[in-house]
């Protein structure tokens, strides 16, 4: 029983909680935080050009790009925090009981900054750069679909920069 309902809340391939748990967690964080004063932070993550990878290296290179992209966010936040594999290349995280918006920011920094370096798989050396967008509890939202709302903006407009740039 407890293994189905692991199944049920787990990417199969990076083991990070998946969608379903994520708005799970999410919303709890959001409503301990608005009883405690506290924050919330929700952060997107889409890895760049992942298709590239795919494309250039096959699938089971991009898988593995996919797990070690989950291990370096995993060594990036706290025990308390949730992070999910939404599917394909975007990931999300929940920062819960936060105290001051710019432990987030900080947070955030790390995320990025463990994306930066590039990775060694197999044979391959990849980017594995992203784009980033967060939102925090109360000051953007009280909901999740508040906060889901603002943070997909964000990204649209990020995503757009860096095509625009590029």
């Amino acid at each position: 029983e407890n293994q189905l309902i692991h199944r049920a809340l787990h990417d199969p391939l990076t083991g990070l909680s998946n969608r379903k748990l994520f708005y799970l967690r999410a919303r709890e964080s959001i409503s301990y935080a608005n009883s405690q004063g506290h924050r919330t932070a929700i952060v997107f993550i889409d890895l760049d050009d992942f298709k590239l990878v795919n494309d250039t290296y096959g699938h089971e290179v991009g898988d593995d790009v996919l797990n070690a992209v989950s291990r370096r966010l995993e060594a990036n936040v706290r025990a308390i925090d949730t992070i999910a594999r939404l599917g394909g290349e975007e990931f999300a995280v929940v920062m819960t009981c936060l105290r001051e918006a710019a432990t987030a920011e900080r947070m955030l920094e790390k995320l990025k900054a463990a994306l930066a370096s590039p990775l060694a798989v197999g044979d391959a050396i990849v980017s594995t750069s992203g784009s980033f967008c967060m939102a925090i509890a109360p000051e953007k939202g009280t909901t999740v679909e508040t906060l889901l709302k603002v943070a997909d903006k964000a990204m649209y407009q990020a995503k757009g920069a860096k095509e625009r740039s590029a």
